[in-house]
């Protein structure tokens, strides 16, 4: 593993540096069946390069000028040059999984790396996944503050598997949607852009 695919929201929140962590489904799950962390631990201080979709638009010359879909900034003409601008005039898009490395504005670098079962997820960690819910408001009475928290933490694990199915559905994976409680892989991570 030495990239990693993120959606345009991802994108968002690391370029404003609201997100800290990223949790994806492990694609070889055999290896995790006694969840020892040994394998992912090796990408512990490694760098990932971001891949994100971008976009093709054809300007009056007739060469394509290619753009972030995420924030629409435009990708560097230097890099872009140098590659072969001919295959890039067919289409419109560039999805994820065949972004070239040279394109890449996104590195991340990672601080810890764990498996888990993604229901295992803390409020700590779903905050550093830069979701946001809204703190209940109380309205009825709470038998004492434990009981508050953990109203609390309904709604942020509610709003953290509303986002997780809509990723799973981004990225056609249905089979690890929150309710089948899938494997996953949670980075936490250090970004550096440019």
């Amino acid at each position: 593993m030495n990239s990693i695919s993120l959606t345009p929201r991802e994108v968002r929140l690391i370029l404003a540096k609201k997100i800290k962590r990223i949790t994806r489904p492990l694609k070889n799950k055999s290896m995790y069946i006694d969840k020892t962390d040994e394998p992912i631990r090796r990408i512990e201080g490694k760098r990932l390069w971001a891949k994100e979709r971008l976009i093709v638009n054809k300007n009056g010359d007739n060469l394509p000028a290619l753009f972030y879909f995420a924030d629409s900034a435009i990708v560097s003409k230097t890099y872009f040059h140098k590659q072969n601008a001919i295959a890039l005039l067919k289409s419109k898009s560039i999805s994820v999984d065949l972004m070239p490395k040279w394109a890449s504005r996104i590195t991340l670098k990672v601080e810890n790396a764990t498996t888990r079962y993604v229901q295992d997820i803390s409020s700590e960690d779903i905050l550093e996944e830069g979701i946001v819910w809204d703190s209940p408001s109380v309205s009825f009475p709470v038998p004492d503050y434990e009981t508050f928290l953990k109203i609390d933490e309904m709604r942020a694990k509610n709003a953290y598997s509303t986002l997780w199915d809509k990723m799973c559905r981004y990225a056609n994976l249905q089979k690890d949607y929150y309710e089948h409680n899938p494997l996953v892989v949670s980075i936490l991570f250090d970004p550096e852009i440019g």
